[in-house]
């Protein structure tokens, strides 16, 4: 571990601050994302999404940020060595492994969004909630089949150089076991697949979602035209939702309403994956030239930060700082363009209980799915409470 400098105790207490702040932010959105059964396949990415950067924010805490909280250099040996020194082989591919499921996690909202915006309606139907979450299931089998071996990739030794201001200390080190070790094993991992899983698919699946959705984004128009007539809101719902002594206009008049609900609701998780999808394209063009740069300088990624120059010790502090800053900031893309983030924000801060009965009667405009627009009652409550009285009578 090098010698420890103001850069590194800054480096280790931002980090600390910004992934508590991001564990609290996604820990909130747990609720907002997943408080009713009843999700469509873009909360289903959503959620997955906040669940992976937890677990990634939790495990860098553990793994990477720990030794640097102090000034002190023996203070940072000894909780490496006698604390992360433990936990690298077996938590570190699950860490990999979080960080490259919430990568394609947003590749997987792009592609939800632009179905929503080829397709429209029909295309979320078809695209539905129990497709999404298979999608998901074979997407963690892949990344854990990707990253099993790595569990069996370093062992641990005791290390009796090290020590603190005391003096000499027993502690451990991490090594590479006879697998790691070996040629074909490291350029299979780290070249033949880490590249390609991690960079190179990505980078290009998220640009090519990225100018299409940009080349057409929805309107009023193009939602308009993905029902073809106002009776298809009717009939999938109930149709006592409707007043019985509601005119043609009355009727027209509510759906063309809950028409643009759905055209703000799905308007909304469009932008936010627009600006996820940015953020991934700059974050992936990092990682990939910095890997490029160590290959030039004849550094293979398997080799350790030990080896490195200072100047490469600079991209890899920048890198490291990426790694947690995106993942701990994305909560506030959430509070500005989904409501039920901050309505569980505000339920918080006001004591309030959010139960799934008042869930979605806060506010009817940001009703959380096409499924429940079309069940909702009208909004002219009063009207409709009149007519039921009428009728009793």
């Amino acid at each position: 571990m090098a010698q420890a400098t103001e850069l590194h105790l800054l480096f280790g207490i931002f980090g600390f601050i910004v992934s508590l702040f991001g564990m609290l932010g996604n820990s909130l959105a747990l609720p907002a994302f997943s408080f009713h059964g009843r999700l469509s396949g873009t909360e289903v990415y959503l959620l997955g999404m906040v669940i992976t950067d937890i677990i990634f924010l939790i495990l860098t805490m553990l793994l990477r940020l720990g030794p640097y909280i102090s000034s002190e250099y023996g203070t940072q040996v000894k909780y490496y060595s006698r604390f992360s020194v433990h936990l690298i082989p077996w938590l570190g591919p699950f860490e990999d492994m979080a960080r490259v499921a919430s990568t394609w996690l947003v590749l997987g909202l792009l592609f939800d969004r632009f179905i929503y915006i080829r397709y429209g309606m029909a295309g979320k139907e078809s695209y539905s909630r129990k497709r999404v979450s298979l999608i998901l299931s074979f997407l963690m089998l892949c990344l854990g089949a990707y990253q099993l071996p790595r569990i069996f990739e370093f062992t641990l030794i005791c290390n009796h150089e090290v020590s603190d201001k005391h003096g000499p200390m027993t502690g451990m080190l991490v090594i590479r076991s006879w697998m790691g070790s070996q040629s074909t094993y490291l350029n299979l991992i780290y070249s033949h697949l880490r590249i390609p899983i991690n960079y190179t698919m990505p980078i290009i699946f998220s640009c090519v979602f990225f100018f299409l959705i940009c080349v057409r984004l929805p309107t009023r128009k193009d939602v308009a035209k993905s029902e073809k007539s106002p009776s298809t809101f009717l009939a999938a719902g109930d149709p006592q939702m409707i007043p019985l002594t509601a005119d043609a206009v009355q009727v027209d008049t509510e759906v063309q309403w809950r028409r643009k609900l759905i055209y703000m609701r799905e308007r909304r998780f469009t932008e936010l994956s627009l600006f996820l999808g940015a953020v991934l394209i700059f974050q992936l063009v990092f990682y990939l030239l910095y890997d490029c740069l160590r290959l030039e300088s004849s550094l293979p990624p398997w080799k350790p930060n030990a080896l490195l120059s200072d100047q490469f010790k600079v991209w890899e502090l920048v890198a490291r700082v990426i790694d947690f800053l995106f993942p701990a900031l994305r909560p506030i893309a959430y509070a500005f363009t989904c409501h039920e983030y901050m309505r569980e924000l505000r339920d918080i801060f006001c004591c309030r209980k959010s139960e799934a009965s008042q869930f979605y009667s806060v506010d009817y405009k940001e009703a959380r799915s096409y499924e429940e627009l079309v069940q909702l009652p009208p909004l002219n409550q009063e009207e409709r409470a009149a007519n039921s009285l009428q009728e009793e009578k």
